[in-house]
């Protein structure tokens, strides 16, 4: 069964706990393997979906940026929206590749190019405004750390020569009994090797902060269990941004982005976007 009927089954038999984005669209399960770019004005908002999920975990926040008035686009990440083991090729590079094509495209559409990336998609958010012009950047669960980043460099060390594949785990927190946007749409097992390149990609993205000068908006939940607490503080004193505006989400997972409960910070990156422009 390929990934699309897969992830087709499992929103039918759960339509009762979709969120209403999902719901509008679960008998097209392509849109939601899929990249997507909504044209809108001369302005511009490159969106980078997380390490093994896909573009439409910022669906609900691209079409809202789209009605007002934003050129939008949200690139599909390589090994990504089709099956795990196409991620156990890809290597670091091949990430920032991806998202350096799909900023030089929204370019020749618009004037000036803002970024907003998600967990993962947030590190890539931030080398390529290390290299590129970014108007702006909002950056959601973004990491510095990951949480007990140690213990799991050790387990990866001991378990990867003889174990290539590992299933995801969720933390029933904050008392929400449904299945979290992240579960219906992103890989649930995952090639370990690609667990590694992604956590190496972090380390890329730290070396280079302080040559970000772009205003930056950073995002995270107070109750995220994938990202250190500090990640926020230790992004802020490392960046060189003109300014820095910062936004703690109580009762809310990691990929808080993809919760519809959570749509009210879609007016205060709305809001953030103006004051990059005073």
């Amino acid at each position: 069964m390929n990934m699309i009927k897969k992830t087709k089954k499992k929103l039918v038999n759960n339509k009762k706990k979709l969120p209403p984005h999902i719901e509008k669209f679960y008998k097209d399960t392509g849109i939601i393997n899929s990249p997507f770019f909504l044209r809108g004005n001369k302005k511009g908002i490159l969106l980078i979906h997380g390490w093994s999920s896909t573009p439409y975990e910022m669906r609900a926040l691209g079409e809202y940026l789209h009605k007002k008035g934003f050129s939008v686009y949200a690139p599909l990440l390589s090994g990504h929206g089709t099956k795990p083991e196409d991620l156990e090729p890809v290597k670091w590079k091949d990430w920032v590749k991806d998202v350096f094509l799909a900023y030089d495209k929204l370019k020749k559409e618009c004037d000036e190019v803002f970024v907003g990336g998600m967990s993962f998609g947030g590190t890539l958010a931030l080398i390529l405004a290390s290299k590129k012009q970014v108007s702006g950047l909002f950056l959601m669960s973004t990491p510095y750390r990951i949480r007990y980043e140690k213990i799991l460099y050790l387990l990866w060390r001991a378990t990867c020569k003889r174990k290539k594949y590992k299933s995801k785990s969720y933390p029933k927190i904050l008392g929400n009994k449904d299945m979290c946007l992240t579960q219906m749409i992103s890989y649930q097992r995952y090639p370990i090797n690609s667990l590694y390149q992604a956590f190496y990609t972090v380390k890329v993205s730290l070396a280079h902060l302080n040559k970000i000068t772009s205003p930056t908006m950073i995002i995270q939940s107070r109750d995220d269990h994938v990202i250190s607490g500090r990640s926020m503080k230790k992004l802020e004193k490392n960046l060189n941004s003109r300014f820095i505006k910062k936004r703690k989400i109580k009762n809310a997972y990691h990929n808080f982005i993809g919760d519809s409960k959570n749509n009210y910070i879609f007016d205060e990156i709305i809001d953030f976007i103006k004051e990059c422009e005073k």
